[in-house]
């Protein structure tokens, strides 16, 4: 039985893709301290920033039902969100959730909860819950629906942080690339699809039809080396004929950017040539891409062998990208290495852990003299 004077902490790690994935933990754990997880599903968000969080504290008072705490025993909330934040946390643009754009939502929930909330970049929540079993500097990238990350110095601290941030700096990307501005152009692009044997004219005007855009001179860098970026590598390499030899339920599932990575995942899985080559020409624009980050980060101090962890759902497929982009670096002079993360490797959220540690030490529950929670989860 719970004594009524335990406190408990939830967290959210609010993605662009499946939904926001809820954690409530238990504080002072010595082990793993969720209590009980749970998902708010991505079509459940609404459309503004005042129906997701009227939606969030619903759910969390429905998960909060099935454990032997009360609301009364929840003392704050961490959440962490594919976007940057101002320094009174308000959020400046979250490019893959647009309807939060320029709103306040830690305000909201406070309002709602009466209670501490603090927020999050998520490309920084996942990196420091990797610094802390790390413990050395590193890269940490998580591609999901688009690509994410942030740099951690030897002391833990996060590089170019998405906090406090300003949009017209130009040493972050707006859409939270892990650190740097990192663009494609066009006829760089053109020159690796060639390589790869694809067409970079199919591409880009299924591109075009995609995004109602009449001319495109450089690319993000997440257009192409995400889930979604996967989904279109793919569409515009499979011949149209050969769409007809997948079966309903596959052709289903290959039409929504969502569902699309798995799908492909699982045809290359099974010998599918074009499932294949679509990771193969990923892995090659990954590369490129992560030698114009390692040249700009060796600039600004990380060392030249900085080694580089991966997270997210597309990286559960890691032997068919990431040894071409490996290849890629390697050939460019660079000694960084790509390694799967702890909680990838594990089936675990780096964004609920980071996000946990986070707001324990945001809300001064960690004590001089004592580990935090994060250091005795990932020490015992």
């Amino acid at each position: 039985m719970r004594r009524q004077k335990d406190k408990i902490i939830a967290v959210v790690d609010i993605g662009a893709g499946r939904g926001a994935k809820i954690g409530i933990a238990l504080l002072n754990a010595d082990k793993d301290p969720f209590i009980k997880r749970g998902l708010l599903p991505r079509r459940n968000y609404g459309i503004s920033a005042e129906q997701l969080s009227q939606n969030l504290v619903e759910c969390l008072h429905r998960h909060l039902l099935d454990t032997e705490f009360t609301p009364e025993q929840l003392c704050c909330v961490g959440i962490d969100l594919p976007g940057f934040l101002s320094s009174s946390q308000r959020i400046n643009a979250c490019i893959n959730l647009p309807f939060l754009d320029n709103t306040d939502l830690r305000a909201l929930l406070e309002k709602s909860l009466n209670i501490p909330v603090y927020l999050f970049n998520d490309g920084d929540s996942g990196a420091v819950a990797e610094w802390q079993i790390r413990r050395r500097e590193l890269l940490y990238w998580v591609f999901g629906g688009g690509w994410g990350g942030a740099w951690i110095n030897q002391s833990g601290n996060v590089r170019f942080p998405s906090q406090n941030c300003h949009l017209t700096s130009s040493n972050i990307h707006k859409t939270n690339e892990p650190g740097y501005v990192i663009e494609f152009k066009a006829e760089i692009i053109r020159e690796v699809f060639k390589q790869n044997n694809t067409s970079f004219d199919i591409f880009l005007k299924n591109f075009c039809q995609e995004t109602a855009i009449e001319k495109v001179k450089t690319l993000r860098t997440e257009v192409l080396i995400s889930g979604f970026g996967l989904w279109r590598l793919f569409r515009s390499i499979v011949p149209e004929k050969h769409w007809e030899k997948y079966s309903t339920d596959i052709r289903a599932r290959l039409q929504q950017p969502e569902t699309a990575g798995p799908t492909i995942r699982l045809l290359a899985d099974k010998k599918d040539r074009y499932a294949r080559q679509s990771f193969l020409l990923l892995g090659h624009l990954l590369g490129i891409a992560a030698i114009d980050l390692l040249i700009q980060a060796q600039k600004d101090g990380a060392p030249n062998d900085i080694p580089i962890y991966i997270d997210g759902g597309l990286s559960n497929a890691f032997d068919l990208f990431i040894p071409i982009a490996q290849e890629t670096i390697k050939q460019a002079g660079l000694e960084s290495t790509i390694f799967r993360s702890h909680y990838l490797e594990n089936q675990l959220n780096a964004n609920l852990f980071g996000t946990l540690g986070l707001t324990q030490k945001h809300y001064g529950l960690t004590q001089k003299n004592q580990p935090g929670l994060l250091v005795a989860l990932t020490t015992s």
